[in-house]
């Protein structure tokens, strides 16, 4: 190989390996969506991503290479997930990973990549013009494969429209409804029909374990019948195949059609109560429900337990699951405990598996914690320059690996709950109004020191991110509720 710059880039080898990145992530992952096109993606990604950089600054080779082999060790551990929520956050898309330290076999192929990587600054300016600009395509596309290789995918949505007739009537297709502990269920109850709205458990195409949201209509059909409609199911996939429209019709049937006309759940729940180490619940603290198959973590929900320790989780499919609070590596605000599984023990090897085979309840399961750590709590006002309030303003309270959010309300007041003995930095990191959400530029950030006691702060907003929004919405919509907790609150 050519191991000047442009000749890197206009190799075959490099080529047919950038080519197989593109067409994994665009073409193969969408059809197949399942552990070899993610392995796939990691071998071409960290063959081309090092050895792409090393072109540009060759002297640099061996920091480059390293770097890379300890940030693909980060990004696929569960250490990353905090990280990811926070980008999640500030930037305009979402991007997601899939946590597996079996993908770490890919970084064989970096020993390949530096042998291929340039070891002298060889100008490329005595090139031929044609090869040349052929290169700064190649870079071109490798900058967009780079980029799009983790991001979320986009929405699609399929139109069905499709009708199931009932031998009963209306009032009892909602009764029905509502007892199939369908994931983030609604319904709007209007005089000529009702509007249903839910979430299938069932990825399509996406590891990170995306639902499908799903939109129906009921209606009554004289004496003692009725009729729902399947309206839309909308996903998350790269692009649209023809196999995708059977599955999730599939799904709903199975979960919804056969659950109606059988008159029971298609699906279990577990419920249970959270206790300190002094039998007190453990109110408003995050409980994870986290599926197991082959002894490995596939899927996490999230459940805000009450006010008085209780947690419901609903629907759960037949599966092997554990449930655990706190981290293994940190103490975090939103669980303020240190790390357990159900019933009470410290590794994943001694919990308790539930095994559900069906549609049949685990209930009154006690879960006991340790001794919960000190939290105080940062209560924060937001106003605009002039003194005005800053509703609907995203709060961030950050602490290294642990943070917590939460929306401004009418009165530009937001509160965090946060860990005692830990230093915070706190800002406000957006702005969301109706039809408008946006970074915030030149806002101030206040560190808080350690401390058990109440401290109250007020953030002063530049009036320039107001003129950065719709004005014409300020004061129309009410408080956020993406990162309010509250019982119940699944993620």
């Amino acid at each position: 190989m050519d191991r000047t710059r442009t000749g890197i880039l206009t190799s075959p080898l490099f080529i047919t390996v950038l080519g197989v990145l593109v067409l994994n992530d665009f073409v193969l992952k969408p059809h197949f969506h399942n552990s070899g096109t993610g392995k796939l993606s990691d071998f071409a990604g960290l063959f081309i991503f090092p050895l792409f950089f090393s072109m540009w600054v060759p002297r640099l080779r061996t920091g480059i290479y390293i770097s890379t082999a300890l940030a693909f060790m980060f990004w696929k551990s569960p250490y990353s997930q905090s990280l990811i929520e926070t980008m999640n956050a500030v930037s305009p898309f979402d991007i997601g990973r899939t946590v597996d330290l079996t993908d770490l076999i890919a970084m064989f192929v970096l020993p390949v990549s530096w042998l291929c990587a340039p070891v002298t600054t060889s100008s490329t300016l005595k090139m031929k013009t044609l090869r040349t600009a052929w290169a700064v395509v190649v870079s071109a596309v490798c900058l967009f494969a780079f980029a799009a290789t983790s991001t979320v995918e986009p929405s699609q949505t399929i139109t069905y429209d499709k009708d199931y007739p009932f031998e009963f009537s209306r009032n009892e297709l909602s009764r029905r409804m509502s007892n199939l502990y369908l994931k983030s269920f609604y319904v709007d109850h209007r005089p000529e029909s009702d509007i249903y709205g839910a979430k299938l458990d069932e990825a399509i195409c996406s590891p990170a374990g995306f639902e499908s949201e799903i939109g129906m209509v009921a209606d009554a059909q004289g004496e003692g019948k009725s009729t729902l409609r399947l309206a839309t199911i909308s996903y998350r996939c790269g692009a649209r195949l023809p196999g995708d429209r059977q599955k999730l019709l599939s799904e709903f049937e199975k979960r919804v059609i056969e659950g109606l006309r059988s008159n029971r759940p298609t699906a279990a729940r577990i419920r249970g109560i959270l206790y300190d180490d002094k039998l007190k619940p453990a109110a408003l603290t995050d409980v994870r429900l986290i599926s197991l198959k082959d002894g490995r973590t596939q899927t996490r929900r999230v459940y805000v337990a009450d006010v008085d320790g209780s947690f419901d989780f609903a629907p759960v499919l037949p599966g092997t699951y554990v449930l655990e609070v706190g981290d293994a590596h940190t103490v975090n605000s939103a669980a303020p405990y240190d790390h357990r599984f159900y019933p009470g023990v410290p590794s994943l090897e001694r919990a308790e598996k539930l095994v559900v085979n069906g549609p049949l309840d685990l209930n009154n399961l006690q879960f006991r914690l340790g001794p919960r750590h000190a939290t105080r709590l940062i209560r924060v006002s937001a106003v605009w320059k002039d003194g005005r309030p800053v509703t609907n303003g995203l709060v961030w309270c950050y602490g290294g690996s642990d943070w917590q959010a939460a929306y401004t309300d009418l009165h530009g007041k937001a509160t965090c709950e946060v860990i005692a003995d830990r230093e915070y930095t706190v800002t406000v990191g957006r702005l969301t109004w109706t039809e408008s959400d946006v970074p915030t530029q030149n806002v101030q950030n206040i560190t808080v020191a350690p401390d058990s006691k109440t401290i109250d702060l007020t953030i002063e907003v530049p009036l320039t991110n107001f003129n950065r929004t719709q004005q014409a919405v300020l004061g129309r919509s009410g408080p956020g509720q993406f990162f309010v907790r509250k019982p119940g609150k699944r993620w």
